[in-house]
């Protein structure tokens, strides 16, 4: 099978285009059925201006608005589909199904959500790289950067930001333009 690069052109991550006219449910359905399944190519550094399905390697699973939380979940059209934006340098990631941007809710072992809809402090993310096309992804807190991890409590398994000035606790991610 042969990877093909998709390119999305009627995807604005700025926000400063408006489209008006008249879309049926159905055209709208199929539009979005075109992303249930996006064949990945090679991993690549997320860099502004492009949009990205984000994988675990630790799991094989992508970073998935689902229910209006942030999981690890299989890929899910646009639910997986991230915009990465940059705002004084720090990057953000809009997801393109809500139109939210991926972002955190503050203290030491913080829950990822995606209820922004401005790219602020707690949306502000930055990676390392660790080789091969992965990196750590890590995130303002306060002063510190904190890699974002599973936390497992009870048989549940939620995305969380570690502060603990380690980036051992953080998962190891590749970057799939699309």
């Amino acid at each position: 099978m042969v990877a093909k690069e998709i390119t999305i052109r009627s995807l604005h991550p700025d926000d400063s285009t408006v489209h008006t006219g008249t879309t049926t449910p159905e055209t709208v359905a199929d539009s979005l059925d075109a992303f249930s399944h996006v064949e990945l190519s090679t991993p690549t550094e997320p860099l502004p201006g492009n949009t990205f399905l984000i994988r675990s390697i630790l799991c094989g699973r992508f970073l998935t608005l689902s229910d209006g939380k942030i999981v690890l979940g299989h890929q899910d059209g646009c639910s997986s589909l991230w915009n990465c934006v940059e705002t004084e340098y720090w990057l953000g990631f809009k997801n393109l199904a809500s139109g939210n941007y991926l972002g955190h809710s503050g203290g030491t072992k913080s829950d990822l959500r995606c209820s922004a809809q401005q790219h602020r402090g707690h949306e502000y993310f930055t990676y390392r790289q660790v080789g091969g096309g992965a990196y750590v992804l890590l995130t303002t807190f306060w002063e510190n950067l904190s890699t974002v991890g599973i936390k497992k409590a009870k048989g549940a398994e939620s995305l969380v930001t570690f502060n603990d000035g380690s980036v051992s606790d953080g998962l190891i991610w590749e970057f799939f333009k699309v």
